[in-house]
């Protein structure tokens, strides 16, 4: 029996090779886009679980509140903080570890061998009893226990030893100055992590004894690792407690609370709440259900076409059902014949789409940044595949194994068979359907694009144009060194401007943040934090920042480097200020929070607002602070403004001169405007899958369209004979034919304009600074219009083709 359904399946799709193509054709593409779809999002969902514990894992976060001013929150947490926890809750905490992050690159070297290492962090000696990173070559518990012990990864140890067992033992330098031994090497870290690190140096190198003041500061990463039966929500309540007992001292001086957040590790990746300083390239879930929803709709559309095109085709398989019905067939056989040739279809275009995945993966990954692969004998991805295919197949199945098992064999056979008016109210709601997803589609394709095009061209208050940044590094040995470097740029005609600053924008945050007494608007002093950035006196013009109030640091003012500062408008507008010049600020308290006198400086200058991070985040209120001229070797990073033209024998120059006076740390630099943008990436990259499986859905919808448009005009060709044997002319009979096709692909705008509307609205709050949605307003006429267009060009091409037939053939035999 299942071999006879077999072979009528085959035959009837053998018969039809147009309808089949297109059936085939729409499911196999959204099939194999669902596939890469689920690749990607399942991949997101990955990060960090890969860890054998990773489901007792936790990061402990702080949050400050000062006085009369909103929370803030911060991903690090105290230094102190860590060795603590185990103590206070012996029943929950198994163990806890810190971590500091280095988020800028290190000179590393090993005898004549130099690499910078972005990143370098320093863990607690039970680092590797709570992450589950694997040792190649060392002992777990013993690789940072000690001082000045360094662990690298496999790619590092190659870099400098040819092999990862040759590292073991050796003796490299960081900064120069500090000699750290190797003790371990691990394989590299996955890309689903969101730690990321190319060396571990132990917490014994930077522990300080003497500095009790660690409780005020928040620069470290906090993790527990909780016990099998603890419960999260205890130790989230009981973990506040180590405020009061720890902490309440240190900050009472500062009239300000604390407390904590407990994230699970699983969930940093993609966690939405916005910490001040987490500078973890995360993901976006808004990203993955918006996705998540393309692959679905892809799958759904594809079955819609299906379902179209059998029932639009019922006319022509009405007869067989009723001679089948004659001869004694029962309706359950003949919804099984029916639902076979649906799931025999899926599974000829599940193959088709596992070779369209096979062919395209590598494109993807090129795109995503991702390293994907389907791993076909995982029990999970064949179960995927298997249940993808029969699912797919018994919806789209469903409705025409029913509707055409249900036609009467009298009615059928006397040729008295009409198509029903739910199969064709069904048709319609289909087509709305499909198009309502595919202007949706446009829209987002289109916002997304504005969006990227907005935070590309926006002002960001200064210029980013031609700046080369050089790291500098601090060396007590020669205070000069970079005071005479940029003496020699400043000279050389493709150089326009050199200055000095602790940070720059879109690298590590922009700034660091810090918490000082500032003089209110009722002339108070009032602990308040800010981001705070070190600059040189040429920064201003540098940079082509435009002062608002004031004035910039002068040179020719000996006291601007302890008794002046200049702030931005985020500063102003937060102190609430009316008359910003001349408030007091105190740039040094003591351990306890009291002024240190001779720190006193006063409000000198205003700034307009610019843009340190991404316009993901809001401009912060900012200090800039001067550094004097003695310690700006100390400072982070040297900018090199070129003039346009000769620009390669100007950053030929630049080198030459670092080298002349720098003997110790290789020469590296990069374009600021490039590394700003970098910011953009993933969202570029997440905007590009969004556009290119929006047109891919905007396709398969268009298949489905052109085969009910075919078989429509097929079945209304004797009455276009007709219309043209009275005298109708060819676009007239367009315009007829056309009429009910667009008329549905209204209503579909009108549905799809709304969805799009609500999805990229709530989208578009990723962003900090964004156009609202109503300014998008052409996009959503733009989008109803092509739809309109394509489902008009799509239309008309078939009844064109029918329109075409000679009268005569088509009424001979009536």
């Amino acid at each position: 029996m299942l071999k006879n359904y077999l072979k009528i399946s085959l035959r009837n799709l053998s018969r039809h090779k147009i309808y089949t193509f297109i059936n085939i054709a729409g499911l196999s593409i959204g099939m194999a886009c669902a596939l890469l779809l689920y690749l990607y999002i399942n991949d997101e969902l990955s990060f960090d679980r890969y860890h054998e514990k990773a489901d007792r894992i936790y990061r402990v976060s702080t949050w400050f509140k000062l006085e009369g001013k909103a929370p803030q929150y911060f991903a690090s947490s105290s230094e102190r903080l860590a060795p603590v926890l185990p103590k206070e809750f012996p029943n929950e905490v198994a163990q806890s570890v810190r971590l500091f992050r280095g988020t800028e690159k290190k000179p590393i070297r090993y005898k004549d061998k130099k690499l910078y290492l972005n990143g370098i962090h320093y863990a607690d000696s039970n680092y590797f009893k709570v992450f589950s990173h694997k040792l190649i070559k060392g002992d777990p518990n013993k690789v940072l226990t000690q001082p000045n012990s360094i662990v690298l990864t496999k790619t590092v140890a190659k870099q400098f030893f040819g092999r990862a067992g040759n590292a073991i033992g050796k003796v490299i330098k960081v900064f120069d100055n500090q000699s750290n031994k190797v003790t371990g090497v691990m394989e590299d870290l996955p890309k689903n992590s969101h730690l990321r690190f190319p060396a571990l140096v132990s917490y014994a190198t930077i522990y300080d004894p003497k500095d009790v003041n660690r409780w005020g500061s928040a620069n470290y990463y906090t993790y527990v690792l909780l016990k099998p039966k603890a419960k999260i929500e205890s130790f989230r309540k009981n973990v506040q407690t180590v405020f009061t007992k720890y902490m309440v001292k240190d900050f009472k001086h500062f009239k300000a609370t604390a407390g904590f957040r407990v994230d699970p590790l699983v969930d940093i990746h993609l966690s939405e709440f916005a910490y001040e300083d987490d500078e973890t390239i995360k993901g976006n879930k808004a990203y993955l259900y918006i996705l998540a929803a393309v692959a679905i709709f892809m799958l759904l559309i594809a079955a819609i076409n299906y379902m179209n095109l059998a029932t639009a085709r019922s006319a022509g398989r009405a007869k067989e059902v009723g001679i089948r019905k004659v001869v004694g067939s029962y309706r359950s056989q003949l919804i099984l014949q029916f639902l076979l040739e649906s799931v025999l279809l899926t599974l000829i275009s599940l193959v088709i789409s596992i070779t369209l995945v096979e062919l395209s993966l590598p494109y993807f990954n090129y795109v995503s940044g991702k390293q994907l692969v389907v791993e076909y004998s995982d029990p999970s991805v064949f179960g995927l595949l298997t249940l993808i295919m029969l699912l797919v197949g018994l919806i789209s199945g469903s409705y025409p194994a029913f509707f055409l098992s249900s036609f009467h064999p009298v009615r059928v056979l006397k040729g008295k068979y009409v198509s029903s008016r739910n199969a064709a109210f069904l048709r319609r709601g289909l087509v709305i359907f499909q198009f309502s997803i595919s202007i949706t589609m446009i829209i987002g394709t289109w916002i997304v694009y504005n969006q990227l095009q907005f935070i590309r061209n926006k002002d960001l208050g200064f210029n980013k144009e031609r700046v080369v940044v050089i790291r500098t590094f601090g060396d007590t040995t020669n205070l000069q060194r970079n005071a005479l470097i940029r003496k020699d740029l400043i000279k050389h005609q493709g150089v326009k401007e050199v200055a000095f600053t602790s940070n720059v924008p879109g690298q590590d945050g922009g700034s660091g943040t810090d918490a000082f007494p500032v003089e209110n608007a009722q002339g108070k002093m009032r602990i308040t934090l800010a981001h705070v950035l070190a600059v040189g006196y040429d920064y201003l013009d540098m940079m082509g920042i435009e002062m608002k109030k004031g004035r910039f640091y002068s040179r020719a003012i000996t006291t601007d480097t302890s008794k002046a500062l200049v702030v931005n408008e985020a500063f102003i507008k937060k102190m609430g200020w009316k008359k910003a010049l001349g408030k007091k600020v105190y740039l040094r308290t003591d351990s306890l929070g009291k002024l240190v006198k001779g720190y006193d400086a006063k409000i000198v200058g205003v700034v307009k607002n610019f843009h340190l991070t991404s316009l993901h985040k809001k401009i912060q209120p900012l200090a800039l602070r001067l550094i004097s001229p003695r310690k700006q070797g100390h400072m982070g990073y040297l900018l090199v403004r070129l003039k346009s033209g000769g620009v390669g024998k100007t950053l030929d120059f630049i080198k030459k001169t670092w080298n002349k006076y720098e003997k110790k740390y290789a020469y590296e630099s990069y374009f600021l405007d490039k590394k700003f943008n970098k910011q953009y990436q993933a969202d570029e990259v997440r905007g590009q899958i969004f556009m290119a499986f929006s047109g891919i859905t905007i396709f398969i919808a268009c298949l489905g369209l052109l085969g009910l448009a075919s078989f429509t005009a097929e079945q209304r060709v004797k009455e276009i004979g007709i219309r043209k044997v009275l005298g109708a002319s060819i676009p007239s009979i367009l315009r007829l034919m056309s009429f009910d096709f667009l008329r549905l692909v209204v209503w579909a705008s009108l549905f799809g304009g709304i969805f799009g509307a609500w999805m990229m609205h709530g989208w578009l709050q990723n962003f900090a600074y964004h156009l609202p949605i109503y300014k998008h307003w052409f996009v959503f006429i733009f989008s109803a219009l092509l739809a309109l267009l394509i489902a008009l060009l799509t239309v008309s091409v078939q009844v064109f083709k029918v329109s075409q037939v000679n009268p005569i053939e088509v009424l001979k035999d009536e």
